[in-house]
């Protein structure tokens, strides 16, 4: 019996040991390579999500682009809007505050994406209308200048209902 159980144990930390030496080698093949395990949103390291435009003429961040261009170092006529101001002219956002209904609910999710997606298109027409090379929520120049805004014009878009 002793011997079966020695027999066991010995399989058991060979086994033990072949996985951290093949996990080791693998951790190392994946730093050799460059890959990195992405990191959740937030956090200071770089996760591809984020790029503050550093080495362009603009300051941005990639989530507040809504069409067009991302890359900063791509822009070259970018436009601007007060999101908050579009996301109210819309439908889909007058029945969420008039019925009072949950953002975090079912129908509110669905009603906002339906917002944000009228918004989306409303802003790519513009853009492509107006020549801009892409359309954000914030954006800025580094030197001061300003960058056009197309709200105006673009709520105008969303009251036509097109």
């Amino acid at each position: 019996m002793k011997q079966n159980q020695s027999i066991q144990s010995s399989r058991t930390t060979r086994v033990t040991r072949i996985s951290l030496a093949l996990a080791a080698l693998l951790g190392m093949g994946a730093i050799a390579y460059g890959w990195s395990i992405p990191l959740p949103h937030g956090n200071s390291a770089d996760t591809g999500l984020s790029d503050d435009g550093r080495g362009t003429p603009y300051k941005v961040d990639k989530i507040d682009n809504l069409c067009g261009l991302a890359e900063p170092r791509q822009l070259s006529k970018p436009a601007k809007v007060d999101y908050d101001v579009l996301l109210e002219a819309t439908d889909e956002y007058r029945e969420i505050r008039d019925k009072k209904i949950d953002l975090e609910s079912a129908r509110g999710v669905e009603l906002h994406n339906k917002a944000h997606s009228r918004i989306v298109a409303a802003c790519e027409r513009a853009r492509t209308k107006l020549g801009h090379c892409s359309v954000w929520k914030t954006i800025s120049r580094r030197n001061g200048k300003p960058i056009p805004n197309l709200t105006k014009s673009i709520k105008l878009d969303l009251a036509e209902g097109v």
